[in-house]
């Protein structure tokens, strides 16, 4: 990293205050945080093509804005995950735009607009040469920063490069860069201690040392195993931080501040854990908690009756903290009242709390200063995107990829069947049966009702592709057998609830603790998830109920899967690596190849020039174990088609989808409307025969 970015603030600098003297004035301090941007300069949704004023860092800063003006101490935090995650990430990344000269022009164009944008700006400022969401966070002046997981995607030295542009600090204290020449060392600065003057009610003024420590789960390792084997190494993240809070105390830390890109979840064994926010609060010296990764909102009703939490006063285990959900939509705030006595700082109160843009803000204003800024990798990625590769006669949505077979996760499947099968040409796998999982990306849920997949029958661009498969993830094979694949099956019937056959006649279908993009949706093979028995693995795929099994009839090609049977599996990097039912002791990879799943789904389109997507129902949901199911069938009958064979009873199961979604209900004849519901959501039945 250059050195401007590494050394903002000098860690063997002595930040001691040692000629302060006690004082009962108490002193406010507002933390303010963002984190999960993903590349959402503005409020513009690149699959809908609409600009829908409830998103993106020009809108939050209206909120950032606000939040300034009302307090006289501030910081303004990022907590990662900046420079991946829609279209524009993957464009800056790919053709480097950001990085060449423009041309006079539109050196002009951006200088003047700017002009006009604000009296205080400096035309003369180089406007190349620095990442589009950096370029905004120096507009807005950010005081620190640390990396999620996602800005190891593309790989150390386009981290460095997107960096090197921030005119703020940036820290990570768990990642170490490796060598045979030279001991390890932090590949950003470890920690950041930034003093700051605070200004009292009474006119009174004080020096506040606060450290900042970033964290990153260390699941990097596998995630970009590619980008990082061999050049880093990554500590859990709790041990980290057990062991730097006292240093940074020791070097003049009064406050210390984590900025842990890390989710929330209840685990048995935090020991290198990817959500690490429990164990994380309830270290002593923590003063104030930002997390993230998870992209959920903290406080809400969402962490009702968790262990540690009080939604009341926004604190985990008395620590302040805030996550502010994903792409700007919210800014997190926390604000500390401080006292110095006895010769130290302390918390005397703190509290967290958000702020939203679709509800906080009167109108859908943004800082137009940043609109402008952000213009011309709107417009660039607009060109790219727009790169047509085929054609579809059919439509495409994701509108019910939860609760039946859909077209949208077959043809990913499809996709990475086709090139696999060529890869597996003349090598010892040929001869093993050719499986693939997808699951489906946009479902709605926490990201509301316009995040769903919704193709029209026409021309397919770039951009119609990065809908169907919106994650930046390179494509992995695995090698199982057939009780391995069961479990791998298994834990994804967890999406599920448990239907009770003797309960009331309309029951809650999905289970919103289970995330929908670990819904694996496995083609080669037919099966039924009947969901009237419990789910054998929770969420996060442990054994939870060992005599229960809810994959019934698993066939492939009509004959029923032995433990004997052998499979090669077509995944990604991410559920290869990281998910122990995918790869059980670890060395089930038999393919990991530099290329996305997104460009393979992409050569499969233009390989066929027109598709026709079907799914082809090789699995659906059901209640009970009935003799008569059929389990010869590869084409697995839908639940209206075997309706005459069954009592004459039916469950209806309940689940929520986009409003939108309405004009397709009868296409299926199990599907039915039962209400409207808030948010542009709507409330849907899926009838079961019980």
């Amino acid at each position: 990293m250059k050195e401007s970015v590494r050394n903002k603030a000098n860690i063997e600098d002595n930040y001691h205050n040692e000629d302060m003297e006690d004082s009962a004035e108490r002193y406010q301090l507002r933390l303010m945080a963002t984190t999960d941007l993903h590349v959402a300069l503005t409020g513009y949704d690149y699959y809908r093509n609409t600009d829908t004023g409830e998103m993106g860092l020009s809108h939050t800063a209206m909120l950032i804005h606000q939040a300034r003006e009302e307090v006289a101490n501030h910081l303004l935090l990022d907590n990662g995950d900046i420079i991946q995650g829609n279209p524009i990430g993957d464009y800056a990344a790919s053709s480097l735009f950001w990085q060449h000269p423009a041309s006079q022009q539109e050196e002009q164009q951006v200088t003047d607009a700017l002009f006009a944008a604000s009296s205080d700006t400096d035309t003369n400022r180089n406007t190349t040469g620095v990442h589009p969401m950096i370029e905004l966070m120096n507009l807005l002046q950010y005081d620190a920063a640390t990396v999620g997981n996602h800005e190891f995607n593309y790989g150390l030295d386009y981290l460095e490069q997107c960096l090197n542009g921030a005119q703020f600090p940036y820290t990570n204290a768990n990642v170490y860069r490796i060598s045979d020449e030279q001991p390890d060392a932090p590949l950003l600065q470890p920690y950041l201690i930034l003093p700051r003057e605070l200004k009292g009610a009474n006119g009174e003024s004080a020096i506040l040392n606060i450290g900042i420590i970033g964290l990153v789960p260390p699941q990097i390792l596998n995630w970009d195993k590619g980008h990082l084997e061999g050049y880093v190494r990554v500590q859990d993240m709790v041990e980290t931080t057990e062991a730097m809070v006292p240093q940074l105390q020791a070097a003049g830390a009064d406050i210390i501040v984590l900025l842990a890109h890390t989710g929330y979840i209840e685990e048995n064994d935090p020991s290198i854990s990817e959500n690490a926010v429990l164990p994380l609060s309830q270290i002593n010296g923590v003063d104030a908690l930002i997390f993230g990764h998870a992209h959920k909102l903290y406080p809400s009703e969402e962490f009702a009756g968790r262990p540690g939490v009080n939604l009341e006063k926004g604190i985990i285990h008395g620590v302040p903290a805030v996550e502010p959900g994903v792409w700007g939509s919210h800014l997190g705030i926390i604000d500390l009242e401080l006292q110095y006595m006895a010769g130290k700082w302390s918390v005397v109160e703190g509290h967290g709390m958000l702020r939203s843009v679709a509800d906080d803000l009167t109108d859908t204003a943004a800082d137009m200063l940043l609109q402008e800024a952000a213009q011309t990798a709107h417009e660039r990625t607009l060109d790219y995107i727009r790169t047509p590769v085929g054609y579809t006669s059919e439509p495409l949505y994701s509108y019910f990829a939860l609760i039946m077979d859909n077209p949208v996760v077959q043809i990913i499947n499809d996709a990475q069947l086709g090139y696999t099968r060529e890869m597996l040409l003349n090598t010892e796998y040929v001869d093993i049966p050719l499986l693939s999982a997808a699951s489906a990306f946009k479902t709605g849920g926490r990201y509301g009702s316009g995040h769903y997949t919704d193709i029209s029958p026409g021309e397919l661009t770039l951009q119609h592709i990065s809908d169907i498969y919106s994650y930046a993830n390179t494509l992995c094979a695995v090698r199982l057998n057939g009780d391995e694949l069961k479990e791998w099956l298994e834990w994804s019937a967890g999406l599920f609830n448990t239907i009770d056959l003797h309960g009331a006649a309309e029951q809650e279908l999905i289970n919103p603790a289970f995330s929908p993009f670990n819904f694996d949706v496995i083609d080669g093979v037919s099966y039924r998830i009947d969901i009237s028995c419990p789910a054998r693995y929770d969420a996060s795929g442990q054994l939870v109920q060992p005599d229960h099994h809810r994959i019934r009839y698993l066939c492939y090609q009509g004959v029923p899967v032995t433990n004997d049977m052998e499979f090669i599996i077509v995944t990604n990097q991410y559920r290869a690596y990281t998910t122990i039912l995918a790869n059980p002791d670890g060395g089930r990879i038999v393919i990991d190849a530099p290329l996305e799943n997104r460009d393979v789904v992409t050569a499969y389109v233009r390989q066929h020039g027109t598709i026709a997507p079907q799914a082809d129902h090789n699995w659906s949901i059901t209640l009970g174990t009935q003799e008569q199911y059929p389990a010869h069938s590869m084409n697995v009958q839908l639940e209206d088609q075997v309706q005459e064979t069954r009592p004459d009873s039916s469950i209806i199961a309940v689940f929520s989808s986009a409003a939108a979604a309405e004009v397709w209900v009868d296409q299926y004849p199990q599907l039915s409307v039962i209400a409207s519901g808030a948010g542009g959501f709507t409330r849907y039945g899926i009838r079961l025969n019980v």
